[in-house]
């Protein structure tokens, strides 16, 4: 098998192994979101539940202390108390809401640059076949000096023996054609 071919593995390699790696922390990321909101909501049914036996409890000590039940300062007291149960209630619920939904932003990203780092793999794997297309046609024509090329045939002729011309000319015209 030829460097060349190894180099288009790599990049294909590189390229499945990160989309898979992405979407994987992705999934994730979503299963953290739905964690969060059960949660939250677990929590504020709990608030919810400690909320009415105090509430009932409030109403039992009114009761046996004389006051009327529900009327005049007892029943505001009853009233704040309830309201403040809602309020924690509902802070909760968002504070929840807040965490899932970063998490779900997460995961997006996450899932986004997986396919981003797929097409990068196939993209460069593209530009690797046709950069060993190209360096062999250049090859057999006796114009290059290629890693691609087979033993023999061809390369750049230079007065030091070098051979890196070719590959510094290449280099030179790759960067000019971006």
């Amino acid at each position: 098998m030829s460097a060349g071919a190894f180099a288009i593995g790599g990049q294909l390699i590189k390229g499945f192994a990160s989309f898979s790696a992405g979407q994987s922390n992705a999934k994730a990321l979503r299963e953290q979101a739905r964690q969060e909101r059960i949660a939250g909501t677990a929590q504020e049914a709990q608030i919810r539940e400690i909320s009415r036996k105090a509430i009932g409890d409030q109403l039992a000590a009114q009761g046996a202390s004389g006051f009327q039940v529900g009327t005049g300062s007892a029943l505001d007291a009853l009233h704040e108390s309830a309201v403040n149960a809602a309020i924690d209630a509902l802070r909760v619920r968002r504070e929840a809401a807040l965490r899932a939904g970063n998490y779900d932003q997460q995961a997006s990203r996450a899932a986004t640059a997986s396919w981003f780092d797929l097409a990068s793999g196939l993209i460069g794997a593209g530009a690797t076949a046709k950069g060993m297309k190209t360096d062999w046609a250049a090859a057999r024509s006796g114009q290059s000096s290629s890693i691609y090329a087979p033993a023999g045939m061809g390369g750049n002729k230079t007065t030091d023996g070098s051979g890196m011309t070719g590959a510094l000319d290449r280099l030179s015209n790759a960067a000019w054609a971006y």
